[in-house]
């Protein structure tokens, strides 16, 4: 054998090496391909999962009826207190401390007020029920009549709040 088929011999297996190079990196790159798809696909069904849920919460936000409870509270005056003058320190107060944003948020509403017996509820959504308490103390003048808004019991319904109230 002369130098020229040691040559071509040479040149046969650097072609076969290459070949077994090359077919090694397309297999290998075909399994990166198939482990990207998969993940593409389990990161898209994810995603869909994820804006699936963000739709259903959404759809649920909506329709979930807001909880609200009943304040009943009494006024501690000498001075005769009528229902104008509690109301409007109340919301005086909530727009001083809570800005005006905050009333329509928390769902405030005076709902009744006996200027006889001195006592009242307020409906709030369950969320603000300890806001609105808090407020109680900086609601204490009007004008020019002092007086001391005391919260007595906090209720679910308008009927038993209602309740509470002719019972004391």
């Amino acid at each position: 054998m002369g130098s020229f088929e040691y040559l071509a011999i040479a040149e046969a297996v650097a072609i076969l090496l290459l070949s077994l190079g090359i077919f090694i990196i397309y297999i290998r790159f075909k399994k990166i391909e198939r482990g990207l798809t998969t993940l593409n696909k389990k990161f898209s069904l994810i995603s869909s999962l994820e804006n699936w849920n963000k739709e259903e919460m959404v759809k649920k936000e909506a329709k979930v009826k807001r909880k609200k409870r009943y304040i009943v509270f009494s006024i501690t005056s000498d001075a005769d207190i009528d229902y104008s003058e509690v109301a409007d320190s109340i919301l005086t107060a909530l727009g001083k401390i809570y800005g005006e944003p905050f009333i329509s948020k928390s769902g405030y509403h005076f709902i009744v007020y006996y200027s006889d017996i001195k006592k009242g509820i307020v409906r709030v959504y369950r969320e603000y029920t300890d806001n609105i308490i808090a407020i109680f103390p900086f609601a204490r003048r009007y004008a020019k009549k002092d007086f001391m808004i005391v919260p007595v019991k906090v209720c679910g319904t308008v009927k038993k709040a209602k309740k509470f109230l002719n019972k004391l």
